[in-house]
């Protein structure tokens, strides 16, 4: 583990390898990437943002401008202390298909609860124009085998996205099992009576709601709360401004299926960020804008997306013709390509699965062949270069202007970013209303009330949109992540408890918390496709709740972890942590908290750390882990305790 502290100085030793015939690693290249990466880190880290829900003066960051006149008949006719077999948290695909599978294992007396007005979850929050998911709706879309849906692309939109969610709810009768614009604050294990009491705040404005509950599931995902930077005069802007997953169409025009924003034709716009989110919404804002200023500090890597429209016929054939089960196999065989296993089949052939360096953020089962960290770097460099050369050179040949198109490349290795995929971000800036402002990895100085100011100049603006992304949270207990407090066995906090060491089986549950389950992601296995990780969690899920109600006769029952059998899960986590080390190596961003991988750490704070870590291997290698647990049948590792009630 002592490698984790030897990132940070990498470039020490010269690295220059050659690895199976690859490319040679360039050294001049490599000591780019360490340049990029110094100018930008920050003593701050995550606390250079801000949580818009935490601060009064920022709540119309993040308000609900979908929720006016949504039914909500759950709420309607909830009452307190409302019992439920189980409570899920979250009504987004994971939600959805929690849900979907304890009802086929017949356990139906469920609640699903959201702070949003609707099914669809992230799909529920975002809607600005040019959203579409950057992986293969194929496999991206839940339960499509179930519903007989066909996607009508590729790569779907956000819209077509978000009426799937609604289709599953209605395939599943799970409409009326939603209560929806319900703020989570705490949730509390009863030791008397064997439950949970979940305490609600009602977002319509007519105060509290308490419910009781069984179980608890938490399937609150990762890229639903706005997060925004702290910077100086942030409250001062006189223009109008908004978060992209609160798209304000109103002041635009457009609508979400339609984005035609002809409001804007006479507005400069500036939007801050150049992640995901900005790379399909800076199209259409460079197409109506009078003027745009897209404020950078790191650039996206930009590869093709090759978006297409599926032809009905073709997908029964080639991609659903292979019979029962196709789409769980379609899933494997990208995780297992991204994950760096070779296979004579690649059934997505996308640039995904083309991206075999990502398997350093998702885990390969190669790991076992990577000894000391500096021989693991630079493998991973070589592997990883000539991809991200051929993302600068097509920057260079989209982008005319040549100063424009340099600070559009991407200097850092391909595993350091969630990597993006579009076909007319970078063509945008060939308009002549389209101004990118790169701050030289140093972000904005400051807002004013006409404006923003970077390096001191100030661009006048009339609206101003914040694409600075959502809190990924990924140290923070199971609730941390969704802003509210559990409490356990004898009044424990599930905060206290994951600060001090983190133990779980399988990524699944821990013990003090009986009956209560959370999809990960520490100690579980993660995947670029986020919702295979939750269809397969809600399998697990339905399965272990299935079994305990059968070797318990029917009646209510206690599940937690056994100590030893989650203290060994825990100790094998932390033998394949190492597979993310290369994290550290990276410019800050999400996925290694802003640069918090890289710095030195005490023993104690790694060890804490590598416990927190993913299942390094890859999901498909603990997909395979917790199939067999299943087939042994005999729930190893769970306390199961039946009490004297049905």
């Amino acid at each position: 583990m002592s490698e984790f502290a030897a990132v940070a100085p990498w470039l020490k030793d010269t690295i220059q390898m050659q690895t199976n015939g690859r490319v040679r690693a360039d050294q001049e290249i490599l000591h780019k990437y360490e340049e990029e990466r110094l100018k930008r880190l920050r003593n701050d880290g995550n606390a250079q943002y801000i949580d818009p829900s935490l601060h009064p003066k920022l709540h119309q960051f993040q308000q609900d401008v979908w929720a006016q006149n949504l039914p909500n008949p759950g709420l309607e006719k909830a009452q307190n202390r409302d019992k439920y077999k189980v409570v899920l948290f979250g009504a987004g695909f994971g939600g959805l298909s929690t849900a979907a599978r304890l009802k086929q294992a017949g356990i139906e007396d469920v609640a699903i609860l959201d702070i949003a007005g609707g099914f669809g979850g992230t799909w529920y929050w975002n809607r600005y124009p040019g959203l579409m998911c950057d992986v293969e709706s194929y496999i991206y879309m839940p339960l499509l085998e179930e519903t007989g849906y066909i996607p009508k692309h590729k790569y779907s939109s956000g819209h077509e996205l978000r009426h799937y969610a609604e289709l599953l709810a209605d395939t599943f009768q799970l409409r009326d099992r939603a209560i929806f614009r319900v703020k989570v604050e705490t949730v509390k294990w009863d030791d008397q009576n064997n439950h949970y009491v979940v305490d609600l705040t009602r977002l319509d404005g007519k105060g509290s709601l308490q419910i009781l509950a069984d179980f608890i599931v938490s399937n609150c995902g990762a890229i639903n709360l706005p997060k925004m930077p702290d910077l100086p005069g942030m409250l001062d802007f006189a223009g109008h401004s908004f978060h992209t997953s609160r798209w304000d169409y109103s002041y635009t025009g457009g609508t979400p299926e339609n984005p035609d924003l002809t409001n804007l034709q006479n507005k400069r716009v500036g939007i801050i960020g150049t992640g995901a989110t900005a790379i399909q919404a800076v199209p259409h804002l460079g197409k109506w804008a009078k003027e745009l200023y897209v404020f950078q500090r790191t650039p996206s890597a930009v590869d093709v997306r090759n978006n297409h429209a599926t032809d009905p016929e073709w997908f029964k054939k080639e991609v659903a013709g292979s019979g029962p089960g196709w789409q769980l196999r379609r899933q494997e065989n990208f995780n297992l390509h991204v994950a760096d296993v070779d296979l004579d089949v690649d059934l997505v052939a996308d640039a995904w699965t083309k991206m075999r360096t990502f398997s350093y953020v998702v885990g390969t089962p190669k790991i076992d062949r990577r000894k000391d960290f500096l021989s693991f770097l630079a493998e991973a460099q070589a592997q990883d270069l000539p991809r991200q050369e051929r993302i600068r050179q097509r920057v260079e040949d989209i982008v005319k202007d040549k100063s424009t198109a340099e600070k559009l490349k991407p200097w850092y290795s391909g595993w350091c970013k969630r990597p993006c995929f579009h076909d007319e971000y970078l063509q945008t800036f060939n308009r002549q209303n389209v101004l990118l402002v790169d701050t030289d990895g140093k972000g904005v100085d400051k807002i004013t009330a006409k404006g923003v100011v970077v390096a001191g100049k100030e661009y006048p603006l009339d609206v101003l949109i914040f694409g600075t992304g959502y809190w990924i949270k990924g140290g923070e207990s199971p609730c941390g992540k969704a802003n509210f407090k559990a409490y356990g066995r004898g009044g424990v906090s599930m905060d206290d408890k994951w600060a001090e060491k983190i133990t779980t089986l399988h990524g699944l549950i821990t013990d003090g918390f009986p009956n209560y389950f959370f999809p990960g992601p520490n100690q579980s296995g993660a995947a670029a496709n986020m919702v295979y990780g939750m269809a397969t969690f809600a399998d697990h899920l339905s399965y272990i709740l299935n079994e305990a109600y059968r070797k318990s006769s029917g009646r209510r029952v206690l599940i937690e972890g056994e100590p030893d059998a989650m203290e060994d899960w825990s100790q094998q986590v932390v033998s394949k942590a190492a597979a993310f080390a290369a994290l550290g190596a990276c410019t800050p961003g999400y996925l290694n908290g802003e640069g918090a991988v890289g710095k030195p750490l005490s023993p104690e704070v790694m060890t804490k750390a590598a416990r927190a870590s993913l299942w390094g291997e890859g999901v498909q290698s603990y997909i395979d882990i917790v199939t067999k647990w299943r087939a042994n049948g005999d729930l190893k590792g769970l306390k199961i305790t039946p009490l004297a009630t049905t």
